[in-house]
């Protein structure tokens, strides 16, 4: 008996544009980050705690609490709050 795309099928195909893991067939890299916080999300609820609570009123902890994510993610997409 021959497989002609080897024994476990064929090659898997690349899921939304990305290519399997190189060294391991039919494994995707992992996606960094938590999906749905991009910039304009995260200025969107920011803008929100601003209006309710003032800025001064607003830490960053606050805003980390409202998008459900540490601290550290926010700053991966500004300096702090006043880049906000």
């Amino acid at each position: 008996m021959s497989f002609p795309d080897g024994p476990a099928g064929p090659s898997p195909a690349p899921i939304n544009g990305q290519t399997p893991h190189p060294g391991r067939p039919g494994v995707r890299p992992a996606k960094r980050g938590r999906p749905g916080y991009d910039l304009d999300s995260l200025l969107a609820v920011a803008v929100e705690v601003f209006n309710e609570r003032g800025y001064d009123g607003t830490s960053m902890e606050d805003l980390s609490r409202r998008l459900g994510i540490a601290k550290s993610a926010i700053y991966h997409h500004v300096a702090g709050k006043e880049e906000l």
